[in-house]
């Protein structure tokens, strides 16, 4: 930098839109050019799909995103249900809540899309293979971020629920292979076990 002559001067952050420019992303619905921009994203080269004379051959983001979105739930939504259906105390609420039969606690229960809700959360049956899947989601996966105890049972709350989730939970993470392999201990090593001196009298 000492071979350039140069003078550093103080300029406020609104009137600095030059580095705006360069540093922030543009949202298109924000200046008024959603629609002047061609979104759309061609899934194959033109000789290698060919479609009929009324089918289009681009999708938007947007209907991509939302099929996808659809489809996963979809497929999320039957894995659910299936296993319900091989858990007696899932379908004793369901079926109390449709029944109107008295069932203790069922104030708090509810069904949306015939899947059984506790205070608006999934209600997940128990099946570890769904519970597993509960838990790659918000502690394994990237957006998960391989919090603790506390951060990935407040994330799993959210959304989903299952009896002894607590202490589900709290046996899962300290099993995480990645947290065990990267993560450093925060508490000093554990010393030498010192037994005690034989004492030479009662009350020593």
């Amino acid at each position: 930098m000492s071979q350039f002559n140069f003078k550093i001067v103080y300029r406020p952050g609104e009137k600095n839109g030059k580095a705006d420019a360069l540093s922030r992303l543009v949202d298109p619905k924000l200046e008024g050019e959603w629609e002047k921009q061609d979104l759309t994203i061609r899934m194959f080269k033109p000789a290698q799909f060919h479609l009929g004379e009324n089918e289009e051959a681009l999708l938007t983001r947007n209907i991509m995103a939302v099929k996808a979105l659809q489809l996963e739930e979809s497929s999320w939504s039957k894995e659910i249900l299936e296993a319900g259906l091989q858990d007696q105390q899932w379908l004793g609420i369901r079926n109390a809540l449709r029944t109107g039969q008295d069932y203790s606690g069922l104030q708090h229960y509810g069904i949306e899309d015939e899947m059984v809700t506790y205070e608006r959360c999934i209600y997940i049956p128990d099946s570890n293979a769904l519970k597993l899947k509960v838990a790659h989601q918000c502690h394994n996966a990237k957006v998960g971020g391989h919090f603790g105890q506390d951060k990935t049972l407040d994330l799993m709350k959210r959304n989903y629920y299952w009896t002894n989730m607590e202490e589900w939970v709290r046996n899962y993470v300290p099993t995480c292979d990645a947290c065990q392999r990267n993560k450093t201990a925060r508490y000093k090593n554990y010393g030498k076990l010192v037994p005690l001196e034989i004492p030479s009298r009662p009350w020593e």
